[in-house]
């Protein structure tokens, strides 16, 4: 990613910094970057434009647009990236005192937004963020819905977030930045749900204040990666990101975690166990995916508080058990069964109880750990 600064920043410090992440949106950046133009505000703000190595016209948007804005920064990959891992690494030039991202081919819809926000947490220290409502605009049916219908609640944290009780669209949200704004490249791996992520991560320091207006408009092509999954995929999508992000928080949030996600599998799993809803073999594997998570939540979810002699017995036997079916069912099939077992063995963690170090594990299984490759 090479950073090239098209104009001297203000000797004024920055207030709000504005990342768009950007990916073959020629057809949409210019309303982007024109709603980001549009806002009344007091402040200095810089725009930080991350380009993913587009294959369209993308970039001559984004020579046409720089001149405009007094603060801006252009990074620019030298190879497709993937979405989360350029938010990550264009973070790094984040130097304002909120900051907020927007997606290429989404936009503002009122040019108060970032005054109204910022009034907000400069009053309110205690929170983190500030979010608002998004309008749904469905591109291929040209129609739109809000994606609350009801009023949040004034503020909220990390149960209603990792309930899924008060999702924010990225689009709505304005950040203060901290010292420990610090994301794990672990992300990468669960690419369909970054904002998720960074709204738990932030909630750990804070709440998050809710304004009851629509400021914001999402837009839904159906060209996107999400888009094109099929609802089976992403409910399992959402289900893996909440065991990867349980993990890299720590468990931190674990009681909340632990509470909801036998539920959400429960439900999932038996709202698709019909020959209608399975309509590819990739939806075979995640529904074996979700068989073995929900056995394992049967298995010894009761024996996991005390550590008991019988919980690690319990724990080694499940072990075997998806070692025997790794062995016997699975082998011979497509790679991502072995992230199948590494995933799965994710939700009670050997490490985490001191019962096998996970090193160990993964030998007795015969795969191998799946690191970031990128250092």
């Amino acid at each position: 990613m090479f950073p090239e600064k098209t104009k001297p920043n203000s000797a004024d410090a920055i207030k709000v910094s504005v990342l768009v992440l950007t990916y073959n949106h020629e057809k949409y950046l210019a309303q982007t970057l024109d709603s980001i133009l549009a806002q009344k505000v007091s402040f200095p703000i810089e725009l930080i434009i991350a380009e993913d190595c587009s294959t369209d016209a993308t970039r001559d948007v984004i020579a046409e647009y720089r001149d405009k804005f007094e603060n801006c920064t252009v990074l620019l990959n030298n190879k497709n990236r993937g979405g989360i891992f350029t938010i990550i690494t264009a973070s790094e030039h984040i130097s304002g005192e909120y900051y907020c991202f927007l997606e290429g081919d989404d936009y503002w819809t009122d040019p108060t937004k970032l005054q109204q926000q910022v009034d907000i947490l400069d009053q309110h220290k205690e929170y983190v963020g500030c979010s608002h409502n998004t309008e749904l605009f469905y591109q291929a049916e040209s129609r739109t819905e809000l994606l609350h219908k009801e009023p949040l609640p004034d503020e909220y944290g990390a149960d209603e977030l990792i309930t899924s009780q008060c999702y924010c669209h990225t689009s709505s949200y304005l950040w203060r930045r901290t010292s420990r704004d610090i994301y794990p490249l672990e992300m990468h791996y669960n690419k369909m749900i970054g904002d998720w992520f960074v709204s738990i991560y932030k909630s750990q320091f804070g709440k998050i204040k809710y304004i009851d207006r629509t400021m914001s408009t999402y837009r839904i092509s159906g060209t996107g990666i999400y888009s094109k999954l099929s609802q089976l995929n992403r409910d399992y999508s959402n289900i893996r990101g909440a065991i990867i992000y349980n993990k890299l928080l720590k468990y931190k949030f674990d009681h909340i975690y632990s509470r909801n996600l036998p539920y959400s599998v429960r439900h999932i799993l038996f709202q698709n166990l019909s020959p209608s809803k399975i309509r590819s073999p990739s939806d075979v594997l995640i529904l074996l995916r979700l068989i073995f998570l929900h056995l394992s939540f049967v298995s010894f979810d009761k024996h996991l508080p005390d550590r008991s002699s019988i919980g690690v017995r319990r724990k080694y036997q499940i072990a075997n058990l998806a070692r025997y079916m790794y062995i016997q069912m699975f082998r011979k099939l497509i790679n991502p069964v072995s992230k199948f077992i590494y995933e799965a063995l994710h939700l009670f963690d050997m490490n985490r109880y001191k019962v096998l170090y996970k090193k160990k594990l993964m030998k007795l299984f015969g795969i191998e750990m799946y690191e970031s490759d990128y250092q």
